[in-house]
C-alpha cells in the first residue's frame, strides 16, 4: 500500500495505522515519532468510537473488525504490529509515562477537538502552529 493509497483511507484506518506505529510520512521514522504515533492513534480511535482498548492493537483490531466500524479493514501493517518487538517496548514505555503532553501535542488536540465540534473549519496544518505559539507564549508568560 503507498502513502497516496493511504490518504484516501478512512479516518478509523489512519488511527488504527498510528495505533500500530506506522507513520505515514516516514517508514523509517525515529522511535519518539512511532511513540507519539502509537499515543495519537489511541487517542483517535477513543474519540471515534467512544471505546478504550488501551495500547492493544490486536483488541482494537478485533472489535473494529466485529462491529464494522467507519469501514474499517484489516491489512498486513497493522497485523504485522501485533509482536512487533519495537512496538511493543514503545507501548511499555507509554504506559509507564504520566500523561503530560508536549507543546506540539497539546496544540493538536485542541485543534483536532475544535475542528471535531465544527467550532473552527480550517486544516490542522494552519491552525496548529497559531495554537502552538500560543502555549508557547503562555508557558513564558507563566500562564501555563
Amino acid at each position: 500500500m503507498t502513502d497516496s493509497d493511504r490518504s484516501r483511507e478512512y479516518p478509523i484506518q489512519i488511527a488504527m495505522l498510528g495505533l500500530a506505529g506506522y507513520v505515514i510520512d516516514d517508514e523509517e521514522a525515529i522511535e519518539d515519532e512511532k511513540r507519539k504515533a502509537i499515543a495519537r492513534g489511541r487517542w483517535c480511535l477513543r474519540c471515534l468510537t467512544d471505546q478504550d482498548f488501551g495500547f492493544d492493537v490486536e483488541k482494537w483490531h478485533n472489535y473494529l473488525l466485529q462491529h464494522e466500524v467507519g469501514g474499517y479493514c484489516s491489512c498486513p501493517d497493522i497485523e504485522a504490529s501485533f509482536s512487533d518487538p519495537i512496538r511493543l517496548r514503545l507501548v511499555a514505555t507509554l504506559e509507564q509515562e504520566p500523561v503530560k503532553l508536549s507543546t506540539e501535542g497539546l496544540a493538536i488536540a485542541i485543534v483536532e477537538a475544535l475542528i471535531r465540534e465544527r467550532i473552527v473549519e480550517d486544516s490542522l496544518q494552519r491552525i496548529v502552529p497559531v495554537v502552538r505559539n500560543e502555549i508557547e507564549l503562555r508557558k513564558i508568560l507563566g500562564e501555563y
